[in-house]
């Protein structure tokens, strides 16, 4: 079931919607709840909404930054599960006892 946005953001200061509209992890707000906060700070003013977009422009470079580095990890990860399932070099001898 989709999570229902929260109505009553107008009693939370802005601070805290800020990082609301930011938060992930374990909860992260649904995309409808983020469009209802950025629609509750626009309304709050000129300044507000400018501070919100300064927020956002913020994190871009840090979250191409994670998405680039992920790119490189994964790209090492196939790299090694290539060698680990790459044909053996020589085949192997069971001599038992």
């Amino acid at each position: 079931m989709p999570r229902r946005p929260n109505a009553d953001y107008s009693a939370m200061d802005s601070p805290t919607l800020l990082e609301r509209v930011t938060a992930f992890g374990s909860s992260p707000p649904s995309f409808e709840e983020q469009q209802v906060i950025v629609q509750t700070l626009r309304a709050r003013g000129a300044e507000v909404g400018a501070s919100l977009d300064q927020s956002l422009l913020f994190q871009i470079p840090g979250l191409r930054r994670g998405l680039l580095e992920a790119r490189q990890h994964q790209g090492e990860l196939q790299e090694l599960l290539e060698k680990l399932t790459a044909e053996p070099w020589h085949a192997a001898v069971y001599l038992g006892r």
